[in-house]
């Protein structure tokens, strides 16, 4: 058996061993099991049994048939196997798109967050410009009012130089008044004075010479009144418009000084309105993202 095996092996020559052994061992099985079954037949066919050839026939065809079923059964559990591993790759590749997906899925995530980041700088930093914008406006603001109060001191020294002007000017006019009556008063005396004089030592002629001083004397006296009224007139004439600039001053200080401090309130009251906007603003918002 082993002989015919090696001979036909070599016969053959067949470049897969395995698979020309299996072959070479179907054939001889199947050559002797023919030649058993035509013994066989031979035999029954001498006694006249039909029987034991057909069992033969049917035993030579199972053989027969064994070998191809047992290579269609390797060939479906091949087949199988492959579909096996054909499904495991898909699997595995299914696996590996699902991780690449997940990969993605994570990246576009901390894209997002890199977004979200980048928007909360980006409104930080519009928050805190906002609060410069806000001091720079506060600055400007307290310049404002600085510059507004050196103003208001101008016009208040203003106001007291004029206060001052005022004074010397009624000084003036009081020391003029008091010097022409004065003067007045000496010229009356001067002149009765000097009629007595020339009463007592020229006599009774000298009345005429005496009346004639008396009427220059009162003309002297009724020009000297109406210079110190002219003077008079043109001191308090100033004095009335100083008086009238000083109250128009004092007005228009007072007014100045009510906007500037209306102002003043409405500005400081906006300005503290919007930085607590602001700050509960931040605060909110801080507060949501931490909650969220």
């Amino acid at each position: 058996m082993v002989a015919i095996v090696d001979v036909l092996l070599l016969q053959v020559k067949c470049s897969c061993p395995s698979v020309c052994i299996v072959v070479v061992v179907v054939a001889v099985v199947v050559v002797i099991v023919v030649v058993d079954c035509c013994c066989c037949c031979c035999y029954c066919c001498c006694r006249c049994c039909c029987s034991c050839c057909w069992s033969c026939l049917w035993l030579l065809f199972l053989l027969l048939l064994l070998p191809l079923l047992s290579i269609l059964l390797l060939f479906l559990v091949l087949l199988l196997l492959m579909l096996l591993l054909l499904s495991l790759l898909l699997l595995l590749l299914l696996l590996l798109f699902l991780r690449l997906l997940l990969v993605l899925l994570l990246l576009l995530s901390l894209l997002w967050l890199l977004l979200v980041l980048l928007f909360l700088l980006l409104l930080l930093l519009l928050l805190l410009l906002r609060l410069l914008l806000l001091l720079v406006l506060l600055v400007l603001v307290l310049l404002w009012l600085l510059l507004l109060l050196l103003l208001l001191f101008l016009l208040l020294l203003l106001l007291l130089l004029l206060l001052l002007k005022l004074f010397l000017v009624i000084v003036l006019a009081v020391v003029v008044v008091v010097i022409g009556v004065v003067a007045a008063a000496a010229v009356v005396v001067a002149a009765a004075v000097v009629a007595v004089l020339v009463v007592l030592v020229v006599g009774v002629g000298g009345v005429v010479v005496v009346d004639i001083v008396v009427v220059v004397v009162l003309v002297i006296v009724i020009v000297m009144f109406v210079v110190l009224i002219i003077v008079i007139v043109l001191v308090l004439v100033p004095i009335i418009v100083i008086l009238i600039i000083v109250i128009l001053g004092i007005m228009v200080v007072l007014v100045f000084l009510a906007v500037i401090v209306a102002l003043a309130v409405v500005v400081l009251v906006v300005v503290v309105v919007v930085i607590m906007m602001c700050v509960v603003f931040f605060f909110s918002y801080d507060h949501y993202h931490c909650h969220s």
